[in-house]
């Protein structure tokens, strides 16, 4: 037999309400990196950088190098 959390519905609206209002927040961060011209998002292709570095302290290692590239 399957069992059913009861639902407080004050809860649930609030819970929804703060979802809400984070997914209108990533959006409004979204639309401004989407608005950035290609030159300050990509900056100089040319620039080598370290890569190692980049993937250790932007993404604690879970993206390889390589794939930071």
């Amino acid at each position: 037999m399957t069992e059913f959390r009861h639902l407080n519905p004050v809860d649930d609206r609030e819970e929804r309400e703060q979802k809400t209002r984070r997914l209108r927040e990533l959006k409004w961060e979204e639309d401004q990196v989407r608005a950035l011209p290609d030159e300050e998002i990509f900056g100089d292709l040319e620039t080598e950088y370290d890569w190692m570095k980049v993937s250790a302290q932007c993404f604690d290692a879970v993206v390889s190098p390589e794939s930071c590239r």
